[in-house]
């Protein structure tokens, strides 16, 4: 008989930052966290976006890109971030680590939170 079991088809959330932080799980966001994350990661591209004219040519668009302020955007990202996640990683937590690590787990949480596997 066909079963769905919850470990089976979802992985839990954890993390480890080691050697630049400590290591955690995530507790599952709630369904309320997660379409605050999304509308403010929309809201967050649609602000800092490269304008797109038809006039621009992609090195143009590059350009407008690299002149935003991103410590700005990514101390945003950073707080969204930590939001989706309960604290746990912290704003702190996320802070402490380097660009590329940092980046990294952004990425991973955007994966997973706005186009998850299926």
């Amino acid at each position: 008989m066909p079963k769905f079991t919850i470990t089976d088809q979802v992985d839990a959330l954890s993390f480890d930052f080691t050697p630049y932080a400590g290591s955690g799980s995530i507790p599952e966001p709630s369904s309320e966290q997660i379409e605050s994350f999304r509308r403010s990661l929309a809201e967050l591209i649609a602000e800092n976006s490269a304008a797109t004219g038809d006039g621009l040519t992609l090195i143009q668009q590059v350009q407008a890109y690299l002149a935003v302020d991103a410590g700005q955007v990514n101390e945003k990202m950073l707080h969204l971030t930590a939001e989706v996640c309960s604290d746990s990683p912290s704003f702190d937590d996320l802070m402490a680590l380097p660009f590329r690590p940092q980046q990294a787990f952004l990425g991973w949480i955007i994966g997973v939170f706005v186009r998850p596997e299926v």
